[in-house]
């Protein structure tokens, strides 16, 4: 399945290396002038760049379109990614609201047919994540057997109860109401296909073995990353 959704103007088309540009000096002027704060702390633009230089030829790179970053192969499959920072509160713990916001999205998505769960892969990207055990089963699940026991797993460890009272947060709830009444198969497929993914350090350093293989030299590369989060 095709996503329904238009790409313009923020897809990256993958193409051919030879067909950069050369630089000019108003390219080189214009490089420099990224804000120190965007650069440092956007993780979208970040994973943008990643899954950008991990493509293949005839990838579509998106950014905010079904997810913080999208990837759609010529084949039809899709790749959709959630950037979550942990700064203040870890997106991944399992009354999360960031975590439980994001798999009724997913939910919602793959329900209206924005999103088809069987060609789709579903990511969450947190820089030293430290996840929950709910969030942890969900990653771990590869089957719709696990999935469904992951799912049940979530449902215990939250006290879910339909029909009654919860120890349950008003901002929790609702997402919770979504995913737990929708469709199970549905769920559990987006389960068994979701997979948690961290960086090492600083999801910047990510970039950089990424660009040095793409011919930048080591002296470059300061000023090509700074470039091309201002594209971003």
């Amino acid at each position: 399945m095709r996503s329904s959704y238009s790409f313009e103007p923020i897809v990256a088309k993958v193409e051919l290396m030879r067909k950069t540009q050369p630089k000019t000096a108003t390219t080189r002027m214009r490089s420099t002038v990224v804000p120190g704060q965007y650069l440092g702390y956007s993780l979208q633009s970040t994973r943008f760049l990643v899954r950008l230089l991990q493509a293949v030829e005839g990838d579509s790179i998106c950014l905010e379109v079904f997810g913080d970053v999208g990837v759609e192969k010529p084949d039809g499959s899709v790749i959709t990614e959630e950037s979550k920072s942990n700064l203040i509160t870890n997106p991944l713990s399992d009354r999360s609201v960031s975590l439980w916001k994001t798999v009724r999205n997913w939910v919602e998505a793959a329900a209206t047919d924005q999103l088809n769960p069987a060609k789709t892969s579903f990511y969450l990207f947190v820089a030293k994540p430290k996840a929950g055990d709910i969030a942890g089963s969900f990653h771990e699940a590869s089957s719709m057997d696990s999935a469904r026991a992951a799912l049940f797993k979530a449902k215990t460890i939250l006290g879910w109860n339909p029909n009654g009272a919860t120890s349950l947060s008003d901002t929790l709830a609702p997402h919770l109401h979504v995913v737990f009444s929708a469709n199970q198969d549905l769920v559990c497929r987006i389960i068994s296909r979701l997979q948690i993914l961290q960086s090492d350090g600083n999801p910047l350093d990510d970039l950089r073995p990424l660009l040095l293989n793409k011919l930048v030299s080591e002296d470059a590369y300061d000023e090509v990353v700074r470039w091309t989060h201002g594209w971003v």
